[in-house]
């Protein structure tokens, strides 16, 4: 199965735009709410792999986050033929998240 691939600012276009499935989240180091939903993720990508699973820390990566108002964390964000379809703002629940990824493929 999969593995969550982290991305940064030199990384994200390229590995993003490269995939029809994607689920990204932004997250940063200081958040609580992201740090508990940071395990939640890691799973769900171990247990894909019909969808590729990141995660961004927002505070090191500007240019990755800025272009989708990413102005709370965690963030998750579902594209599909890099397209953004499915936007969710703080914690989700495994149930929830895979969910999401159901609809898309």
């Amino acid at each position: 199965m999969g593995e969550l691939v982290v991305l940064d600012d030199a990384s994200f276009d390229g590995v993003v735009r490269s995939h029809p499935v994607v689920l990204v989240h932004f997250a940063a180091d200081w958040s609580r709410p992201s740090q508990l939903l940071s395990p939640v993720i890691r799973q769900i990508a171990q247990e894909r792999d019909d969808a590729l699973i990141c995660q961004v820390n927002v505070d090191t990566s500007p240019l990755a986050t800025s272009p989708f108002m990413i102005r709370n964390v965690p963030t998750l964000i579902f594209l599909k033929q890099g397209t953004v379809v499915l936007r969710h703002v703080g914690m989700a629940q495994h149930n929830v998240v895979t969910a999401m990824l159901n609809s898309l493929v």
